[in-house]
């Protein structure tokens, strides 16, 4: 599991945590105030950063972040580890990126892909896999919905949405042997006679063979392309920027600091009934 943690015993609070459990002396049950104000701090923290996460707030002296994290999906988790001592914990992979940064990613899919569990062989002894390109449909205003590939409005309506339809058969699938030797499930499919996009058909070169899948209640749009242990050299570069670091838990630190202490400080002058 991947944890990152914020211990509440924020810098002067150190003294202050170490002197509560000393050789568990003083603890809960004395001062039972201050014991429960750490838990409030941790929720607040928590809090504090699940709506950073999620995009609802900011935190001191960092950006927003460009894709929130859901609340159901940050993994956050508020622990109580002994009566002065809490911490607030996360296991997702996403906010951990977040936190550390991503170095770049470089590499040439032709090298890796067509030697896969659903690759094929060509009757050459060429190693394959077939990409299958999912296109996005105008939404009700006529722009683009979330998938990247994007059909426009005036095609869609003159070109696109004319294709006649192809559907899997399941009457049809089959077994054959990929890279590894191993026999995989193909899926069988009724291809539509006029049912691909031709070049001259093509606003974009990218669109080219195009066709129209039946789905469940609805039809779909893709492109299918090849990536073969023959293909060019160059043709299937894969590149993924890198990310700079966002240190989330000193912009936490900077923004909870005088509030968790306040919390703290009363439960304190609420034990000792100071006023």
């Amino acid at each position: 599991m991947v944890e990152i943690g914020l211990d509440l015993s924020l810098n002067e609070l150190n003294a202050l945590s170490n002197l509560l459990s000393l050789n568990g002396a003083i603890n809960g049950d004395v001062l039972p105030n201050t014991s429960n104000a750490f838990l409030r701090a941790g929720r607040y923290v928590h809090n504090l950063w699940s709506d950073y996460l999620s995009g609802a707030n900011n935190l001191d002296g960092i950006e927003p972040l460009e894709k929130p994290i859901s609340p159901i999906n940050n993994g956050l988790n508020t622990e109580k580890k002994g009566d002065f001592d809490v911490v607030v914990s996360t296991n997702s992979e996403k906010v951990k990126k977040i936190q550390n940064g991503e170095n770049p990613v470089y590499y040439d899919m032709k090298k890796t892909h067509p030697y896969g569990k659903k690759s094929r062989v060509s009757k050459k002894g060429i190693p394959y896999l077939i990409i299958p390109f999912r296109w996005g449909t105008p939404n009700g205003k006529g722009t683009k919905r979330r998938w990247n590939n994007f059909i426009p409005q005036k095609e869609y309506e003159t070109n696109v949405s004319s294709l006649e339809i192809s559907q899997t058969n399941k009457d049809k699938v089959y077994f054959e042997k990929n890279f590894k030797g191993e026999n995989i499930l193909r899926a069988g499919y009724n291809w539509a006679k006029n049912g691909r996009l031709k070049d001259v058909d093509s606003w974009n070169p990218n669109a080219s063979g195009m066709v129209r899948m039946q789905d469940c209640t609805k039809s779909t749009y893709w492109t299918f392309r090849i990536i073969s242990a023959a293909s060019p050299s160059g043709s299937w570069l894969y590149w993924k920027d890198g990310k700079n670091p966002i240190d989330m838990l000193s912009a936490l630190e900077r923004t909870a600091k005088s509030k968790v202490e306040k919390i703290i400080e009363n439960g304190l002058k609420a034990d000792l009934g100071i006023n």
